[in-house]
């Protein structure tokens, strides 16, 4: 006896494998509306690079990242952000401080979204080189007083344990290291303080599922813990 297949069935079965060879692949194409977009701009003083990088994950923060694949793509300041399988983010680095620029996102529906970070104002350590186990004392920071959407972070690192102070009132300008912190962080005397300026935002412009911008600049200095 012979047995006819309509074309219909041979049509759902080519349909479930090319469904199953593009989950394989992990190259699926979404619908852009599902994609969150983190955009960040970091300078490390240390270093003296500039990071830009592009974060993008389905429907929300905490979604499985994906990469962008033509006609979609992000740049910043005009160049393309390339894709790093590793850590599965789009970025590109640069020599030399950048403290401002522009992301520009072209999704798969070709929709473009333009967003343009503030500028980052610098910030420094004072010339502290020892904190005293036995004084409190007032720390502070060279550069601008805390803006809009902004917070400065000090971190205090000894071999025992590590202590952070942070200040995101507009305005603000120090901190008050307490003698008893500094008596637990190290018996030993030596240590890192390590200052930032962090901004973060809502983007001005993005898809359906929204999305945020950071900018952060870093800067660290050896330092004493003593009498």
């Amino acid at each position: 006896m012979i047995y006819i297949t309509p074309m219909k069935n041979y049509l759902l079965l080519f349909c479930f494998l090319v469904i199953v060879l593009s989950c394989e692949t992990g190259e699926e194409a979404v619908d852009p509306d599902r994609i969150f977009s983190f955009y960040e701009l970091s300078y490390d003083h240390n270093d003296d690079k500039t990071l830009a990088r592009a974060s993008l994950s389905l429907d929300g923060p905490e979604g499985d990242l994906v990469k962008l694949t033509g006609p979609a793509g992000i740049s910043f300041n005009g160049r393309d952000l390339v894709f790093n399988p590793e850590n599965r983010i789009h970025f590109i680095e640069y020599d030399g401080r950048v403290d401002s620029g522009t992301f520009i996102y072209i999704d798969g529906d070709n929709n473009t979204f333009t967003n343009s970070t503030p500028k980052l104002s610098e910030i420094a350590l004072p010339p502290i080189e020892r904190f005293s186990r036995d004084e409190d004392l007032l720390f502070r920071w060279i550069g601008d007083p805390v803006g809009e959407k902004e917070t400065v972070m000090l971190t205090l690192e000894g071999s025992e344990r590590s202590t952070t102070f942070l200040s995101s009132e507009p305005g603000s300008t120090e901190f008050v290291i307490l003698a008893s912190d500094i008596r637990t962080l190290d018996k030993y005397g030596s240590g890192v303080m390590k200052l930032q300026r962090n901004y973060d935002s809502y983007m001005n412009a993005g898809n359906a599922i929204g999305g945020r911008m950071s900018m952060r600049y870093t800067t660290e200095e050896f330092v004493l813990f003593g009498n």
